[in-house]
Parts: C-alpha cells; sequence; structure tokens
C-alpha cells in the first residue's frame, strides 16, 4: 500500500454557499492521490453555478446533476462510480483538516485491512463559525472504538460510531454496502459495515478532524426532537441486525427495551447537550 486512491463522495443540496469551503479543503490536502465526485443533488439555489466552476480547478473533481433524490441516493452514486481504495464522504457544508487524508492513510498502514480509521469531529453552528464544539458529549460521537473491541454491533444499536465524515471506509463499503433510505442514514450504514465484519478504530489525532456544520436543515436539528421517528428507528437497527441473521450478545439483550429508562439513554445518546435539556422537558412521553 504505497499511494492508495481515495475516493471523495461530495454531496450537495442547496448548500452551494458553503461549497467552496468543502472543496477548498479537498484542494489543500497534503496527500494528492484522490478523485471526488461532487453530486448536486436537484439544487435549485446556485449550487449548479458554483460547482461547475469549482470542478473546472482540478481535473480530479468530477461534477454530476441529478433530479432530487435525497442525500442516500447521491451517496449511493458516487459509490458506483469510485475507484478508490478508501472512500471519503463529504456534505457540501462541512469541511475537512488538511492533513487528514495523510494522517489516516500513515497510521491505517499499521492496521487491518479491514478497519474503519475515524477521527473526532467538531460541530460549529452557521451563525457562529468561529465557536467550535467538541461532539465528545455524553453519549456522544466519535466514540473511542478500538479496532480490538468485540461487541461492536451491539455499541452501534445504541451509539452511532461517528460522523459520516471523520472516517476512510475501505473499499469493501463500495462493492458490498449501500445507504438505506431513512433517518440517520449514515448510523445505519455503519452498523451495515460492522455487521459486515469491518471494524472501527478511532485514531485520536487532531489532523485527522472533520468540522461540521449544524444548520436548520442538519438532521440532529430536524429529526432528535421526534421520539416516534426515533423509537421507530431503534427498531429499524434491530431488524436489521435480525436481516443479517447477527446473534447479539445474551447480556446486551437482555438490557434491550423500550422502557422508559432506556429509551431515555437513547435519546441522550444522539442527542448534543442543547437538544437534550428539551427533550428532559417532556417526561410524559418517555
Amino acid at each position: 500500500m504505497s499511494s492508495p486512491l481515495i475516493s471523495v463522495i461530495l454531496t450537495c443540496y442547496n448548500q452551494g454557499r458553503f461549497l467552496e469551503q468543502s472543496v477548498q479543503s479537498l484542494l489543500d490536502q497534503d496527500y494528492q492521490v484522490w478523485e471526488c465526485f461532487l453530486i448536486n443533488d436537484g439544487s435549485t439555489d446556485e449550487s449548479d453555478k458554483i460547482a461547475s466552476q469549482l470542478c473546472d480547478l482540478d481535473d480530479r473533481l468530477t461534477y454530476l446533476f441529478q433530479e432530487n433524490k435525497g442525500v442516500s441516493a447521491s451517496r449511493n452514486k458516487g459509490l458506483d462510480l469510485a475507484n478508490g481504495d478508501f472512500i471519503q464522504f463529504l456534505d457540501a457544508d462541512d469541511f475537512i483538516h488538511p492533513k487528514k487524508f495523510s494522517t489516516q492513510i500513515e497510521f491505517i498502514k499499521t492496521q487491518s485491512p479491514q478497519a474503519i480509521v475515524f477521527g473526532s469531529s467538531r460541530f460549529f453552528f452557521e451563525s457562529a463559525p468561529e465557536k467550535i464544539f467538541s461532539s465528545h458529549f455524553n453519549g456522544g460521537i466519535p466514540s473511542d472504538l478500538n479496532v480490538e473491541d468485540q461487541f461492536q454491533v451491539e455499541f452501534l444499536i445504541k451509539n452511532n460510531a461517528c460522523s459520516n465524515c471523520a472516517p476512510l471506509y475501505p473499499k469493501l463499503v463500495r462493492e458490498q454496502i449501500r445507504f438505506r433510505a431513512c433517518i440517520y442514514e449514515d448510523w445505519v450504514f455503519n452498523l451495515e459495515c460492522a455487521l459486515h465484519g469491518l471494524k472501527f478504530h478511532f485514531f485520536n489525532q487532531p489532523n485527522c478532524t472533520s468540522f461540521i456544520r449544524m444548520t436548520d436543515s442538519s438532521q440532529m436539528m430536524q429529526h432528535t426532537t421526534d421520539l416516534d421517528k426515533i423509537i421507530n428507528f431503534k427498531r429499524l437497527l434491530l431488524k436489521l441486525v435480525s436481516e443479517y441473521n447477527y446473534s447479539l450478545d445474551s447480556h446486551f439483550q437482555a438490557k434491550m427495551t423500550l422502557e422508559s429508562s432506556g429509551l431515555k439513554r437513547f435519546v441522550r445518546g444522539i442527542s448534543p447537550p442543547f437538544l437534550y435539556d428539551f427533550l428532559s422537558q417532556l417526561k410524559s412521553n418517555f
């Protein structure tokens, strides 16, 4: 593994005003062996014009437009086109550290080829980009999963491992796994990775950081306060485990219920602190 190719799948829907910063974070990488598929999911803003201009800057950037089908379909289109040894997902309103690729590739050489090595993510609000919030809040992501940890499937039923732009995924994902059309599609994708035998590994190195912009359209803002969606989502995860004929650890199974305390912990696990404070007031719904 001298200089493996990284395929970047950059999806955009009405995020034209952020697109330049996202693409620039790729052009600034000190690791040069990458390709990028910039997929415009039927945007109605200036994304088409901006994306076309940006892709003229570098031959490694390929622009594609499709009718609006959702982020899962956009990422799947990218997976169909990707040629890389590793996959980097990136949303048009997010960006990554300029040494992310080189730092992760160097570390991956010391790991199993089936390891999904991910770095830290940091949140910032569109209205205050200078304020960077750690995602290491109680129950939050990224986790400190280690490639040697045994029960990663069980972990991923209760918590997501990382944001979608934090890892470099090995090429097995483009060969065998696709995103499902559901809320928290990146969480479901990560669970399917674990069910395929891939192992997550947290590499705590600042140069691997990804930066995630919180806007009104962010899934954390849209879905986290909808308890019915959260309950149905948890059932989807368990159904997925069943589809793969995976036998959950007996100790874990005993604790898997939708009782009030369990659901409360689950909701807390996917909610940033500012949303959890709100959810804590809805005790009658737990």
